[in-house]
């Protein structure tokens, strides 16, 4: 057994390679701008401080300027702990920038005590969003309007109690708040004071604005359309309105995994000169959150069987991914195995786990599969596990399992179909020489078959 203890784990998300949607550029050529977020353990207690480095680097040929990261913290609805790094005042090509953020983990007990509902314009447009939240006693509502939609007013009706208790009518005249005199602002939010609140407590909403729009008609001539609006939950009576709940939830921390999501901005100057934002892209990783402190090992190898070769000795395989995930689909982290075929997750959590190399690794454009199944599950009690192994084969027909489909030899650059770089089988079988293990090319370094296996935490 082994206490906590710090590591490094990345993810990397290449700009080009955008299968996920959440990199994008904005003008001009972005192929090589890179972000990578990365954190220093895969499991901790409540209050422990954990270390995020963020990383930029710029492989293009211009140069990026006021480049800010901004983290959620792990809440993403709660924008009252988010934080933001920088600026980096300009990354020339070539260069890469690191920066750093110690937080503590905050006890948490689940999603109960927040709420995000859609802004419903005139009973038919999705004009933004509401998030509403308690944090240290305080109801924060923050209402925010989207697809060219701004707040005129808004009003706010709250209930607290056992139960959820909307008001008897839709007449936002009456809600005790009221913000009027907006000027098309495309955000408003309410911080109200609620020092009475107890584990259980129904906190019941109605939120209602007045939104306008401008459209341009027909003949090109353009007007504000003004509407009625409404956080979207059960209807109010027989007019139109709604309103929505949520509860507070207990105050005890909970086991649970920590998603944090940082987005980087970085600008340039138009031909006019004033700033533009010219690239935008985000990374995330995984902190799995326990009350006890204790910490284990996950190992083992992974190798190829040369048997057809008429090789009694497997031989070690280099290079190749292994993944980390909770039985959830959580991926906690990323390693890949070194010149001895050996991976190992240093502070695994006491859960369990699931362990999963690639469905196939390509030695010289041939597949190989593993001989069991690409997932090993563990379970983490209270000891290392070792002995994780995987044993890769040439034939279909050596295999405990099925597979449905051959991969081909992964591709380079682009990924349009977002299939992970491969294509259609070229064979149904790999095509078999007399050549041992030491005559094939390995894997290419990273990743053994091609494929950006893109978020979490990568070591």
């Amino acid at each position: 057994m082994t206490r906590m203890r710090s590591l490094l784990f990345v993810t990397t998300v290449v700009l080009y390679i955008a299968c996920s949607g959440v990199a994008f550029g904005l003008m001009g050529d972005d192929g090589d701008f890179e972000f990578t977020k990365s954190v220093d353990k895969i499991a901790a207690v409540w209050g422990d401080e954990v270390t995020y480095t963020y990383t930029v680097s710029n492989d293009n040929e211009v140069d990026l300027y006021n480049i800010t990261i901004t983290d959620d913290n792990g809440t993403p609805d709660d924008p009252s702990d988010d934080f933001t790094l920088g600026p980096i005042d300009k990354l020339s090509p070539g260069e890469s920038e690191q920066l750093t953020a110690t937080v503590p983990l905050t006890p948490m007990c689940g999603d109960q005590e927040k709420a995000r509902v859609d802004l419903i314009a005139g009973q038919q447009y999705l004009a933004g969003e509401i998030v509403a939240y308690v944090k240290d006693d305080q109801l924060r509502v923050l209402i925010t309007t989207q697809d060219g939609w701004k707040l005129v007013e808004t009003h706010l009706y709250v209930n607290v109690g056992s139960e959820c208790k909307p008001p008897a009518k839709a007449a936002p005249g009456r809600f005790t708040f009221k913000h009027d005199e907006l000027n098309r602002a495309t955000s408003d939010e309410y911080v109200i004071d609620l020092p009475d609140l107890e584990p259980g407590d129904v906190v019941t909403l109605a939120v209602h604005a007045v939104v306008e729009k401008l459209f341009i008609d027909d003949d090109d001539i353009s007007h504000y359309q003004e509407e009625t609006a409404w956080g979207e939950g059960e209807p109010l009576g027989t007019a139109w309105g709604m309103y929505f709940c949520f509860e507070i939830c207990p105050p005890e921390p909970c086991e649970r995994c920590v998603t944090n999501t940082a987005v980087v901005s970085a600008y340039r100057p138009d031909a006019s000169g004033e700033q533009q934002l010219y690239w935008q892209d985000s990374d995330t990783a995984t902190v799995c959150v326990f009350l006890s402190g204790d910490v284990y090992d996950v190992s083992g190898t992974v190798r190829l069987d040369q048997s057809v070769f008429g090789i009694t000795e497997s031989s070690p395989r280099a290079n190749v991914p292994v993944d980390l995930f909770t039985t959830d689909g959580t991926l906690l982290a990323s390693v890949a195995t070194d010149a001895a075929g050996n991976y190992t997750f240093e502070g695994a959590p006491p859960k369990d786990l699931i362990v999963r190399v690639p469905l196939n690794i390509f030695i010289r454009g041939r597949a190989v599969y593993p001989l069991t199944s690409p997932d090993a599950a563990v379970s983490v009690v209270d000891e290392d596990v070792t002995d994780v192994d995987f044993l890769y084969a040439f034939l279909n027909s050596q295999l405990g399992y099925e597979v449905e489909f051959a991969e081909s030899e992964p591709v380079s650059g682009d990924d349009p179909d977002c299939d992970g770089g491969y294509g259609e089988s070229q064979e149904d079988e790999p095509v078999l020489t007399d050549e041992p293990d030491d005559a094939l090319d390995r894997p290419g370094p990273g990743n053994g078959n091609g494929n950006d296996r893109g978020r979490g935490n990568r070591r």
